[in-house]
């Protein structure tokens, strides 16, 4: 059976996603201003539901962005001090950070 094209269609994930935060939260820029000399930003959210099985390729993507693409491209490239990713086996949360 052929895998679906993610490409060019959307995930049915992100179709229920994008409803749901459409209607409970609403994008709204936020920011906090604290005087230090070295900065963090970050984002996360749930990419897995309490009960779902987490397959062990989520967790090499996990890995591979976190010592591969994010070392390279934000680290090295974009000159951050580090750039780092979760993946909570137990929680389904997913989240990136930059300092």
């Amino acid at each position: 059976e052929k895998l679906q094209d993610f490409y060019s269609l959307d995930h049915p994930w992100v179709i229920q996603a994008q409803a749901e935060m459409g209607s409970n939260a609403p994008l709204i820029d936020e920011g906090f201003i604290v005087p230090t000399q070295v900065s963090y930003v970050g984002k996360g959210g749930r990419i897995y539901e309490n009960g779902d099985v987490i397959t062990g390729s989520a967790s090499v993507v996990a890995r591979f962005l976190r010592n591969g693409y994010l070392w390279d491209n934000v680290r090295v490239i974009g000159g951050a001090y580090g750039g780092m990713c979760t993946l909570g086996q137990g929680s389904g949360f997913f989240g990136f950070v930059s300092y």
